[in-house]
């Protein structure tokens, strides 16, 4: 367990370095808003803007095999980790526990690396599009709808969202295969 606790900082970590990042662009753009009287903001949801890229399909393929796999791993291990707690295991079986353990750790970590690889292209062209069309339409902060959604307490209706734009752009740039 203090494995997995220990793993899983880095996504936290990171969580966290986007937050301060938004807070101190937010906190930019106020300043600037003060000083010269406007910043153009928009919203975009990245998300989707990734899903309708065809490197989502090999994301998903990827997710859903490496789901399945852990699934199987921790079943076989937590058959194991039953058995420890009401009859106690032999050597052998506790070096298999031990090595069960270790395959979810390695599988999860190579999986997951895996996944980033085959989102890199997504992300990129996500990234390319919206700086783009943000660009094109002279927003000076563009913020993701998912990462903004815990940081803006209010957003006027007049804000642009540019998220069906941006998806089109991106569906006519990577078609489906």
């Amino acid at each position: 367990m203090t494995a997995t606790v220990a793993r899983s900082r880095p996504s936290v970590v990171a969580s966290l370095v986007r937050t301060v990042l938004l807070a101190v662009a937010l906190a930019f753009a106020a300043g600037a808003v003060a000083q010269e009287g406007g910043v153009s903001v928009a919203f975009v949801d990245t998300q989707a803007l990734i899903s309708a890229h065809p490197a989502q399909g090999q994301i998903d393929q990827l997710t859903g095999d490496l789901d399945a796999e852990l699934q199987d791993l921790l079943a076989q291990r937590q058959e194991l980790v039953d058995k420890q707690a009401t009859e106690g295991l032999t050597a052998e079986e506790q070096e298999l526990l031990q090595a069960l353990t270790v395959t979810v750790q390695t599988r999860r970590d190579e999986g997951l690396a895996a996944i980033r690889d085959a989102a890199g292209p997504a992300e990129e062209a996500a990234n390319t599009i919206i700086r783009e069309i943000a660009a094109e339409r002279g927003y000076e902060l563009v913020l993701d709808v998912g990462a903004a959604a815990g940081l803006v307490v209010f957003a006027g209706e007049g804000v642009p969202e540019f998220t069906d734009d941006a998806v089109a752009l991106m569906q006519e740039r990577f078609p489906a295969e």
